[in-house]
């Protein structure tokens, strides 16, 4: 934003302090220190505002209000100005009324609220501004005449706030408390006044001539010499030029302004010459310049394209424009005003040729082939189809010049008859468009009219030309349908739609029924991933007849194609064929079925958006709550004949789906027992097919028994990319399903310890001979407590010699491999021997150990290890005591 408004704009400010309000014109009237004064007195309120400015923000709009106006600023903030608290009352215009907007009118002239006044507004020579009305010490309004004098009007300002918007921005005239005007107005920059630059390109084929400045860019006026011919019942939206009027029209510029942010289609532009002589009845409108950003809007890039629209004028005005194009003509001396407030370089070279010829029109969109380009004033010959166009019913169509800067004013007509049969319905406010509503002769698909289109082109001349409306078989269709949401794991494979909201949005019902075959178009069916503008894209194949058979079915559900019982569309589906597809679940398709006619015509055609859903892989799996501790399965080993280091995930699920892989998390470190950390990663070889880790552990520990991933929190991520077949969809999660499990030994992480007692009891009297330790007298116990025999429990095997060693096959627990107890440090023990469990015709007796010593002095109480191998090589070794006792 420029400076020079800045000052204005912080006096402004002073009407924005605390409650909004303007307080007293007392306040403001002595002199530019006091003023200062009253700015630093509010020095927190307006800092907000200079921040703004600094930034280049600019009024967007001033609208009145009750007592005033908002004014709206570019970023969106809004203020409001309202007369003094005690503003007196009076005629409209006074305090407690709304603020009263004065603008300049089309033709030049001043309007109160948009009543126009006698006074026209002139503009300064040296300058080109036009110079704003202002209030008199005697409260009337000033204007300023023809020749730049004020003059003292019949409009007295009393008690009203006012609002002149001129010059790219809004001066705005308040009273003091006491109803009486402040003279001094404030000036407030809009979107024009805030424009810094303005440059001007020239446009042509190339799309980088709009980045190029040039030197010289040639302005072009094209004029109808000839006087376009006068018709008083011309029923287009302009008035055809009559009286010797001429019509008018330009070339275009490439405008580049900045700052971007603005609006550029808000401003008027006008052309001024190098010695301020502004080209009188010359306003040119700015336009979005699509192509060079891919038809997106342009306000934000700062580009347009700049042209004058068609003007009328008097032969009077029309000479004047004439000789002034005359005197400049092939001179670079003319620039671009903005708002009358910023120029562009002195570079556009104006010039005079002749209005341009209207030669051919046509109907954009009408169905390919059926008809080119016809000459205008011609008349539609069927046998060559020139002039012949064929539409579907229910579709708007837009008749085209070949040239639109040739055009000035077109409308077309049709019979009353025609108008009435067919619902003819023509483009609101002459906008060049059509559309037929229906076909009358529900029996005939392609009825046909006669269209008359009015043309009057720049070069002065009006042409009627006569073309043929021919509809095809379409019958648009109004009908749309809700999305429809399957989930395929349901135990019912269909889904389906019912015929009712196709029917219900046709044009011509009744010709549909005529002429529909459903057992052709029960063929039609294909599937999409994309609807856009009206259109089905990217098909999928492998669909139809395979994962889906749809059929026409009636109210009971039973397969007909009558077109008089069918009530619905069911689609069977077959999961096993949904592979083959490549379907995504919780991804939105698009269903689209054809109507043929009897004559293998497409009719119309519906499109239905489905959605496929299916559980998530975490649903699938459902685990057993009792082998939880927190969030971690508590697993341990379980064998009954092999010894792997399996875990058996069915025994910790209740369900575990098929086909899914497991992996580590390979990111998560883990604290084992010897105090290291470890990745998870490589800690498990495989999970196979048969919902099964096995190989638990690839590498043991350093100086340990176990492997790394023993009794770490291991974190399993489960994946499968498909339900059935159905794919689901990418980075849902769905096709993921983590849990943590810590796997270990059940003898390992249990214990063994003497029965009933703190320690197994012999006598010393039979250490000698060798004393019995019984499974009565010692046990182990798992991790759970439960108990298992340390003694041989299972007849089968012989016994080793003398080494305190059981045989595999002599225990019945099969995760007890073997059972050894080692003698005690001391030595006290000089044997140990098991023995088996034995078969007799009451049962099994229950093997034992004998441990063999010298003769004590005393009572002693040994630790002997006792070690548990269990069936999958880890061991378990426990000092149990044993109490050597004398004497008794």
């Amino acid at each position: 934003m420029r400076k020079k408004y800045l000052s204005a704009l912080l006096f402004g400010a002073l009407l924005f302090a605390s409650a909004g309000t303007f307080t007293s014109c007392k306040d403001y009237d002595d002199d530019i220190s006091n003023l200062q004064g009253q700015v630093d007195g509010i020095k927190a309120d307006i800092e907000d505002l200079q921040a703004q400015i600094s930034a280049g923000k600019w009024i967007q709009s001033v609208t009145p209000v009750e007592g005033g106006f908002t004014v709206t600023i570019s970023d969106g903030q809004s203020f409001t100005i309202v007369n003094g608290q005690d503003g007196a009352a009076g005629a409209p215009g006074a305090a407690g009324a709304d603020g009263t907007q004065i603008t300049i009118s089309e033709d030049g002239y001043w309007c109160f609220d948009g009543e126009k006044s006698e006074y026209k507004a002139v503009a300064d020579e040296e300058t080109t501004k036009i110079k704003s009305p202002y209030i008199g010490e005697d409260g009337y309004w000033y204007f300023y005449n023809e020749e730049g004098t004020a003059e003292k009007s019949a409009y007295k300002a009393v008690g009203a706030a006012y609002a002149v918007e001129s010059n790219g921005g809004y001066t705005l005239y308040l009273p003091d408390e006491n109803g009486e005007m402040i003279s001094e107005g404030i000036f407030l920059p809009g979107e024009g006044a805030s424009i810094t630059d303005i440059e001007l390109t020239k446009l042509g084929y190339a799309q980088a001539d709009v980045l190029n400045i040039y030197k010289t860019i040639p302005f072009t006026f094209k004029k109808n010499n000839t006087g376009m011919e006068s018709a008083s019942n011309w029923g287009g939206t302009k008035t055809l030029p009559a009286d010797n009027s001429v019509v008018y029209s330009t070339s275009q510029l490439g405008l580049r302004i900045n700052p971007v942010e603005i609006d550029g289609t808000d401003v008027e532009y006008t052309l001024v010459a190098s010695n301020n002589y502004v080209l009188s009845n010359v306003t040119l409108q700015a336009s979005e310049y699509k192509e060079l950003v891919d038809n997106s809007r342009a306000f934000g890039n700062g580009l347009y394209t700049l042209k004058m629209n068609n003007v009328v004028l008097s032969q009077n005005d029309a000479q004047a424009l004439d000789n002034a194009i005359a005197t400049y003509k092939d001179k670079a001396t003319f620039a671009v005003n903005a708002d009358r407030s910023v120029r562009s370089d002195y570079n556009v070279q104006i010039k005079l040729v002749d209005g341009k010829a209207l030669e051919t029109i046509n109907v954009k969109g009408a169905e390919e082939g059926t008809a080119k380009a016809v000459n205008v004033g011609s008349t539609s010959n069927e046998f060559t189809k020139e002039g012949v166009y064929k539409v579907n019913t229910g579709e708007t169509y837009t008749i085209v010049a070949n040239d639109p800067s040739a055009l000035y004013d077109m409308y077309f007509v049709v019979s009353d008859e025609v108008k009435s049969a067919y619902k003819v319905q023509f483009g609101a406010n002459g906008a060049p468009t059509f559309t037929v509503g229906r076909n009358p002769d529900s029996s005939s698909l392609e009825a046909k009219f006669d269209m008359d289109v009015y043309t009057a082109a720049n070069d002065g001349n009006v042409h009627k030309t006569t073309i043929t409306i021919s509809l095809t078989s379409n019958i648009p269709s109004a009908g749309e349908y809700a999305e429809i949401t399957k989930d395929v794991s349901e135990s019912n494979k269909t889904f389906g739609f019912d015929l009712a909201t196709m029917k219900n949005g046709l044009a011509n019902l009744e010709t549909w029924m005529l002429n529909v075959d459903l057992a052709a178009s029960q063929n039609t069916f294909k599937l999409y991933k994309k609807y856009e503008n009206g259109e089905t894209k990217e098909e999928v194949s492998n669909v139809m007849g395979g994962l889906f058979t749809p059929k026409f079915v009636d109210a009971n559900g039973q397969a007909t194609t009558d077109v008089n019982k069918a009530t619905n569309v069911t689609v069977a589906i077959d999961n096993s064929k949904a592979a083959a597809a490549g379907v995504e679940l919780d991804k939105t398709y698009y269903l689209k079925v054809i109507y043929l006619s009897k004559e293998g015509k497409t009719l119309t055609y519906s499109v239905i958006p489905v959605k496929f859903t299916a559980p998530s892989l975490s649903d699938l799996f459902s685990i057993r709550e009792g082998y939880l501790v927190g969030d971690v399965i508590n697993a341990y080993f379980y064998t009954s004949k092999n010894t792997n280091k399996n875990i058996d995930l069915t025994r910790y699920f209740r369900q575990v789906p098929d086909g899914v892989t497991y992996n580590l998390d390979d990111k998560t470190t883990v604290v084992t027992d010897d105090g290291k950390n470890y990745t998870t990663k490589g800690v498990l070889n495989a999970i196979d097919s048969d919902k099964k880790i096995a190989t638990l552990v690839s590498t043991k520990k350093k100086d340990s028994q176990f492997e790394r991933g023993y009794g770490a929190d291991l974190i399993i991520n489960a994946t499968k990319d498909n339900y059935e077949g159905w794919k689901y969809a990418a980075n849902s999660g769905d096709n993921t399903f983590t849990f943590k499990i810590t796997i270990k030994s059940p003898i390992v992480e249990g214990t063994i310890s003497p029965i009933g007692s703190s320690s197994i009891i012999v006598k010393a009297n039979d250490f000698v001979n060798g004393a019995r330790i019984t499974g009565d007298q010692v046990a182990g116990f798992d991790y759970n407590g439960n108990q298992y025999s340390i003694v041989p429990d299972f007849a089968k095997g012989t016994a080793e010699d003398g080494n305190g060693k059981t045989k595999e096959g002599w225990h019945k627990n099969p995760q007890i491999k073997t059972v050894e107890l080692e003698k005690d440090v001391d030595r006290y023990i000089e044997k140990i021997t098991a023995y088996p469990a034995t078969s007799t015709k009451d049962g099994v007796v229950n093997g034992y150990f004998v441990v063999q010593g010298r003769s004590l002095s005393n009572t002693q109480t040994v630790q002997v290890p006792v070690k548990v191998i269990d069936a999958w090589g880890y061991e378990l070794k426990v000092n149990v005591p044993v109490t050597i006792q004398v004497g008794e």
